[in-house]
């Protein structure tokens, strides 16, 4: 017994000396969705301390942790796992904000109207998920492809009930008549995003 303690503890301690940006990354985004976790249950589901829902850490962090997990497996080096996991997980988090901040209406607010520069800004942030091109795979992927349908399919029904939001207010028309309709957006937000987050991770061989 003694003996297989020592060898699974050298094998951690190997693999961390061999991914110290890496694994130190994924404790750390571990920590943070745990606390997150813990001020969910407390029905804490914005707070100031990550300056967004409290799910959305735990969303993105995901990416992290799958990209990192994928490319570890592939024998990549620690740099190139870290950037490219870290690469991934900033093009989710802005290609859910260029989708977010384009389904209002021109100049709802002020800094959301249809501006070329923030388009640009956005989409070019969205785009890095080609860092680690070499490992993407989209052709057969039929997660990636499954995932993404839910994202959409979640999405549109959150605009077709009329894109309720936290503050009470519907942005759009509402096509959709529903019950409870801002607990529903409110459903819808998170599912979407994380259906977001998967078809991120599953880019990834």
């Amino acid at each position: 017994m003694l003996s297989t303690h020592h060898a699974l503890f050298y094998f951690v301690s190997g693999f961390i000396r061999q991914y110290p940006l890496s694994t130190g990354s994924c404790f750390f985004l571990s920590a943070l969705s745990v606390y997150a976790i813990s001020l969910m249950s407390q029905n804490h589901f914005w707070t100031p301390f990550f300056g967004a829902q409290s799910s959305s850490t735990i969303f993105f962090s995901i990416v992290f942790l799958g990209v990192a997990i994928r490319l570890i497996k592939l024998k990549a080096s620690d740099l190139e796992t870290f950037s490219t996991a870290l690469a991934v997980t900033l093009s989710a988090i802005w290609f859910y904000e260029l989708i977010y901040h384009f389904s209002f209406p021109a100049n709802y607010y002020e800094f959301v109207g249809l501006r070329l520069n923030t388009f640009i800004m956005e989409s070019a942030l969205s785009l890095l998920v080609l860092v680690g091109y070499k490992h993407l795979r989209v052709r057969g992927n039929y997660s990636f492809l499954g995932t993404s349908l839910l994202f959409l399919v979640s999405y549109s029904v959150w605009l077709l009930i009329g894109f309720p939001q936290v503050d009470g207010t519907f942005v759009l028309s509402r096509y959709l008549y529903v019950s409870y309709p801002f607990y529903l957006g409110w459903m819808l937000n998170r599912f979407s995003k994380f259906f977001l987050c998967l078809a991120w991770v599953s880019l990834y061989r």
